[in-house]
């Protein structure tokens, strides 16, 4: 239905505002977490997976409020054919939430529900990256 409607393009929609939600979420996550695991370590003069866990979960909790807005743009685009808006674009999309929903309703509406899963998914990739990468230095 979506090729008869809008032909190839509509499988792409919302395809810019991911790419680039990409850049915020992962800049702001290895940031967060690498800079909480320094100063854990330097605060207490070790690490271990319990800790990397609590580092990874709020770096995934800072990462998601960064692209959040971002998702929010890309839902927006990829419904528009169900719900009859005018999501064209990354800007115009931007520019219609920003005018009907404002910044707060608009752009951050759902994220403490995101809260609850992604600190715990990135919280675990984290700690499980360093386990590994220590497990098989020692190799």
């Amino acid at each position: 239905k979506t090729y008869q409607i809008e032909g190839i393009k509509g499988f792409y929609r919302g395809y810019v505002p991911t790419i680039l939600g990409i850049i915020p979420y992962a800049g702001t996550s290895f940031f967060t977490y690498g800079s909480l695991k320094s100063f854990v370590k330097e605060k207490h003069g070790y690490e271990n997976t319990i800790i990397n866990l609590a580092c990874g979960a709020v770096a995934g909790m800072a990462g998601q409020s960064s692209s959040y807005p971002l998702d929010i743009i890309r839902r927006k685009m990829q419904t528009s054919i169900i719900t009859g808006k005018n999501y064209t674009n990354l800007r115009t999309t931007f520019v219609l939430i920003y005018k009907t929903e404002g910044i707060k309703q608009g752009f951050f509406k759902g994220l403490s529900m995101n809260w609850i899963k992604g600190p715990i998914a990135t919280g675990i990739s984290f700690a499980t990256y360093d386990f590994a990468r220590k497990y098989l230095k020692n190799v």
